[in-house]
């Protein structure tokens, strides 16, 4: 009777230890990144997004902050919209990707960049802009129409 006791009281912990990893997977990303860059261009040469389970943090600067001062927006982003954008991403090809894809503002086309950040790190992937590294078609799909809509809409409130 004892082992039998033994062998539930095990097994109910393993359960509840499973459970719990499983739950704090969908926690574990604490922060989405997502960036282009333009070594040479006039006005604002970064734009980033920044996407967390509440919020997403649209900035655009430049490397000359006198003339053209950071500039930013915070937009609600809820924990659902949070999910839905963690499930476009392909770990298994995150996980073995390159830092570097091409050659990333070479001649003055631009970089992108996906930062994914875990409470174990992050990783960053630079690559050439507006191209669709393999593995990550679907979160770059997601995070250029939000870039779309932002720009969009800071276009539309100065027309106020």
């Amino acid at each position: 009777m004892r082992i039998f006791i033994l062998i539930t009281v095990l097994t109910s912990l393993l359960i509840a230890c499973g459970a719990s990893k499983n739950a704090s997977n969908s926690s574990e990303v604490l922060s989405i990144l997502h960036g282009t860059s333009f070594g040479h261009c006039r006005g604002y040469c970064i734009k980033e997004e920044v996407f967390t389970n509440t919020s997403m943090r649209y900035t655009k600067y430049n490397r000359d902050s006198l003339n053209f001062p950071k500039q930013e927006l915070v937009e609600t982003f809820t924990s659902e919209e949070y999910t839905a954008l963690l499930a476009t991403i392909d770990w298994e090809k995150w996980e073995a990707m390159d830092t570097i894809i091409g050659c990333p503002d070479c001649t003055d086309a631009g970089a992108e960049y996906i930062q994914i950040t875990t409470s174990k790190g992050s990783k960053r992937v630079k690559f050439d802009a507006y191209s669709n590294p393999e593995g990550l078609e679907k979160l770059l799909s997601e995070c250029r129409a939000v870039r779309r809509k932002m720009d969009r809409a800071e276009q539309n409130k100065g027309e106020e």
